[in-house]
């Protein structure tokens, strides 16, 4: 159950504030996703995120160790993701050529930070792949009929 939790608090994350700046507001995780101009890690992303959640709940249906792995490797590859939209967020300026109450010309310069939601979607892919891989030393590998390894005649 942990496990389903952290996986649907990294996707709700996703929603919720992952930029903010002092000239250009607050921006969620999706606008910061498909506003990028790179369009393959958005997919990537995306898909490892959808990836990790369907291979959770199957994990935990069919108690088989290939859907915790394909889980870890989705939450994994999603973190990755969430770690390369960080240093994009962290490398953004913003400058706002304006005048004050003088009629002074003034070019004020402000840095993007990663949200609290960005530090919450990172940190649910995390706990999602370190309960996974914890999962992995519970689940067995569910054996076909017939398959018990003895030789048939």
């Amino acid at each position: 159950m942990p496990l389903c939790a952290a996986v649907v608090t990294a996707a709700a994350g996703v929603g919720l504030t992952w930029e903010s700046n002092p000239l250009t507001g607050e921006r969620s995780g999706l606008s910061v996703i498909l506003d990028h101009r790179a369009t393959l890690p958005a997919l990537i992303f995306l898909g490892a995120l959808l990836m990790a959640l369907a291979d959770v709940v199957a994990a935990m249906a069919y108690h088989r160790r290939a859907y915790v792995w394909a889980a870890i490797v989705g939450a994994l590859t999603a973190l990755g993701n969430v770690g390369w939209y960080g240093i994009h967020i962290a490398g953004t300026r913003v400058h706002a050529l304006g005048m004050d109450s003088a009629g002074n010309l003034i070019d004020p310069v402000a840095a993007s930070r990663p949200g609290i939601s960005w530090y919450l979607t990172a940190t649910a892919l995390l706990t999602t792949a370190v309960l996974a891989i914890g999962l992995t030393r519970r689940t067995r590998a569910v054996s076909r009929p017939g398959t018990s390894g003895a030789i048939q005649a």
